[in-house]
């Protein structure tokens, strides 16, 4: 896969599967480039990272990367207290409490912690409410005692000064606890943003109409009983569903890129769907409500 498709101007894609979350972003004071193996990085005076910007993850999750270092050491943190720091040379793997903080060194693994300098490797780790699991190159090799239950926070990678990473790959999942007790990754729905408030009103062209005069929105009657008004500045517009019945609601509406796919997984992870997929051509739709009964829709509009 080339960098194109593995990374943007503002870093490496983070991904869950083949969906894209955002990026890992190198802090702007340390020096870094996009290359073809990956994201390059690496700082001389003030420590510096790349994190999951404006990204933030909670336990049970599983991290996979796959990471080169210049001197075959590198850290995997989830904000600044959970940590694992493993070393190829030396064979060694360092992992720092999140409640405690206290630093917790494995000195035995030598014949299972083996990389050399400038050779990708395949880190994973999951991390459980009351341990976490570390593989390198699938091979799991330790287990940590440690409370992650309440871990929240981005995801870093570092390693020490003058140390030079790479990162060809960040995948970062949800873990669901089985029926058996087994923990398996949980994909999430692509809902890329809040598109629209929808509304019910009992005539869309009427309401269209009123919105643009009494308000001074920019409104149009769409046709199949569908209207919209927009702020003239930017912002999320009002879609209106015309309903002679009239409910009057208010329901947010997110986007996605692929709504079939969208609806299998929210079905799939046990979202309350209301009613079916409906398909109307250049538009298609569907609602769920929450874990409060707030009744919201997930949208898809062939991209222009």
């Amino acid at each position: 896969m080339s960098m194109q498709q593995l990374a943007d101007k503002k870093g490496l894609f983070v991904t869950n599967g083949d969906i894209i979350l955002g990026n890992l972003v190198p802090d702007p004071h340390i020096d870094s480039k996009l290359t073809d193996d990956g994201l390059q990085f690496s700082f001389k005076d003030r420590w510096g990272c790349a994190k999951t910007a404006g990204m933030a993850f909670s336990a049970p999750m599983q991290i996979k990367a796959e990471v080169r270092s210049s001197a075959a050491d590198f850290r995997l943190h989830v904000g600044p207290n959970a940590c694992i720091r493993i070393n190829g040379l030396d064979g060694f793997l360092i992992s720092r409490d999140p409640v405690t903080k206290e630093e917790k060194e494995e000195t035995a693994l030598s014949r299972q912690i083996a990389f050399k300098p400038n050779e990708f490797v395949r880190i994973q780790w999951d991390i459980l409410p009351g341990y976490s699991v570390v593989k390198l190159n699938d091979e799991e090799f330790i287990r940590i005692t440690g409370d992650y239950s309440k871990l929240t926070n981005t995801v870093h990678i570092s390693s020490g000064k003058d140390v030079s990473i790479t990162v060809k790959s960040l995948d970062i999942q949800r873990l669901s606890k089985g029926i058996m007790g087994e923990y398996r990754t949980v994909q999430v729905p692509d809902l890329r943003s809040i598109g629209s408030v929808f509304i019910e009103v009992k005539d869309s062209t009427v309401a269209s109409e009123w919105y643009a005069t009494k308000l001074g929105l920019t409104a149009a009657y769409l046709g199949n009983g569908m209207g919209t008004a927009r702020p003239i500045q930017h912002g999320v517009g009002i879609t209106m569903l015309g309903d002679p019945g009239h409910n009057a609601g208010v329901r947010l509406g997110f986007w996605t890129p692929d709504i079939r796919r969208t609806y299998e997984i929210m079905k799939e992870n046990g979202v309350e769907i209301v009613g079916e997929l409906r398909d109307h051509g250049d538009f298609a739709e569907f609602n769920f409500k929450d874990i409060d009964g707030n009744l919201m829709m997930v949208c898809w509009r062939p991209e222009k």
